[in-house]
């Protein structure tokens, strides 16, 4: 692997943190946003779920940056993030109705 092709990698992998951190933060504040206009508790099962599913991304991704300064294999680095990240938009689309979830854009 070229110096070239690592140095843009890791450029892409610090802008994937980046967003992945704006996204999560936008569809947290969204979340909580319409559940207290339209809703009565916060406390709700379905809520907690994707409260606590958001803040294991901002730890995920918070991991993800102190591990991006000590790796080198940025391709194999990348493949995880993927991975885990399709695995959470998921789950998050699980959470909130399936295939009627209005996360469904995420994909």
């Amino acid at each position: 692997m070229t110096n070239d092709f690592r140095s843009e990698l890791y450029d892409k992998l610090k802008w994937l943190t980046f967003f992945r951190l704006l996204v999560t933060a936008v569809l947290l504040g969204g979340v909580a946003y319409i559940h207290a206009e339209y809703a009565s508790s916060f406390l709700t099962p379905l809520l907690l779920a994707v409260y606590v599913l958001s803040s294991g991304v901002f730890v995920l991704t918070i991991v993800y940056s102190l591990l991006l300064k000590r790796i080198t294999r940025y391709s194999a680095f990348a493949t995880v993030q993927i991975i885990l990240d399709t695995f959470i938009v998921s789950l998050m689309i699980y959470l909130t109705g399936g295939f009627s979830s209005g996360l469904s854009f995420l994909y």
